[in-house]
């Protein structure tokens, strides 16, 4: 369902990235006339404010509809990505006018789920031979695991065949990912100054947190590290509870959107530096678009 979503949302960017775009030209592009010359997407005789209202109606009605089931079976704090913020983040290192498969969304989630904190492992499924994923996709994460040494990438082509292969190579990352969780509960606790034990024994003491359909605030890059934080914030009582809604609600939105915006901007450009110092020559694969 969740996947259905996302691409659902990834084709309305699309037509309002599109539709923005070309209000830019100095003409309007021509519609398709009868002789058969013309663009189905052209904005002759077309209200491109009533349009953009238009797909930003359909984008919050996916959105609810979408959040409507997914309370029905708990899935209560789920969060859709905002398309806008994953193409501004990928922008630098995937033009956002190239539209094969998931276009710039592979690149684009791979960096959010690292600067964000999203999660520790990025798992890419696509069918054997997709030329847009596997070409193009997987080139441009070598690039971003080089930026970010953290980033734990795996991409898998289902053919029907080499299932045992297939199995030990997500064991193996996953087996990566596990540690660098472990090591970040780890950060958390010599912080708290807490051991495992303080922190079981504080879990028991609420009952609501060892509930199956319970889900902690998103705090870090796995589910122990949030269940970690949720427990802080409870032991300081319900008004640092209350305030640290409201901060996330009113400030953080934006704010955390440009500090990845910046943080993302500076991987790139100092990446582009030390090129630069090694070899004036080197032409970069994948270009660094300047904004």
């Amino acid at each position: 369902m969740q996947l259905v979503t996302n691409w659902i949302l990834y084709l309305l960017w699309g037509a309002k990235y599109d539709t923005r775009e070309r209000a830019k030209l100095k003409g309007t592009d021509k519609a398709i006339g009868a002789d058969g010359h013309g663009s189905k997407f052209a904005l002759e005789n077309t209200s491109v404010a009533k349009k953009m209202w238009g797909l930003r109606a359909a984008d919050t009605f996916v959105r609810g509809l979408f959040h409507s089931y997914a309370a029905i079976l708990g899935l209560r704090r789920y969060h859709l990505p905002d398309m806008d913020h994953i193409a501004e983040i990928s922008h630098r290192f995937y033009d956002n006018n190239l539209r094969g498969g998931e276009g710039h969304m592979e690149v684009g989630k791979l960096i959010h789920n690292v600067v964000d904190q999203k999660v520790n492992m990025t798992l890419s499924i696509k069918p054997f031979g997709c030329m847009p994923s596997s070409a193009v996709s997987d080139g441009v994460q070598s690039l971003i695991t080089e930026l970010y040494p953290s980033a734990i990438f795996l991409p898998i082509e289902t053919n029907g065949d080499g299932a045992v292969n297939v199995y030990s190579r997500v064991q193996m990352q996953l087996f990566k990912a596990r540690q660098a969780a472990e090591k970040e509960v780890e950060e958390a606790l010599a912080q708290a100054g807490w051991s495992k034990l303080d922190f079981a024994q504080r879990v028991d003491r609420v009952p609501v947190l060892s509930s199956g359909t319970y889900c902690s605030p998103h705090a870090g890059a796995c589910t122990a590290l949030d269940l970690l934080e949720d427990v802080k914030l409870r032991e300081k009582g319900v008004f640092a509870l209350v305030q640290e809604k409201l901060r996330k609600f009113w400030v953080a939105g934006g704010q955390h959107k440009r500090e990845t915006l910046t943080a993302v901007s500076n991987a790139a450009r100092q990446y582009q530096q030390q090129k630069t110092q090694r070899d004036p020559s080197i032409e970069m694969a994948v270009k660094i678009i300047e904004p």
